[in-house]
């Protein structure tokens, strides 16, 4: 019987809580947010600049919306800023769907 090392049960079970909290990022209950820099998501006081701001067109700001996304390194889309003010944020999201 071949028996499996401590070190690789711990980074399954790693892996699979990573995964599991992952999941539940998305298809949350966000704030939108719209100013000079551009759109963002506000979740438990942290705001994600989305990438894709087509997606939140018919959304006023400060609206609540259920919302899925993915986290993303870059934006080859325009983000649409307006002004050189900061608006800290956690990095980009591309929405993948919005109600």
């Amino acid at each position: 019987m071949k028996r499996v090392s401590y070190n690789k049960k711990g980074a399954w079970i790693i892996g699979l809580i990573l995964l599991v909290s992952c999941s539940k990022a998305n298809n949350r209950e966000m704030t939108l947010i719209r100013d000079c820099t551009g759109t963002y998501l506000r979740f438990d006081g942290k705001d994600y600049h989305v990438c894709n701001i087509t997606r939140t067109n018919g959304y006023p700001d400060s609206a609540t919306v259920k919302v899925s996304f993915k986290m993303t390194r870059d934006c080859s889309e325009t983000p649409g800023a307006i002004c050189t003010m900061d608006h800290e944020n956690e990095g980009w999201v591309t929405i993948t769907d919005i109600k």
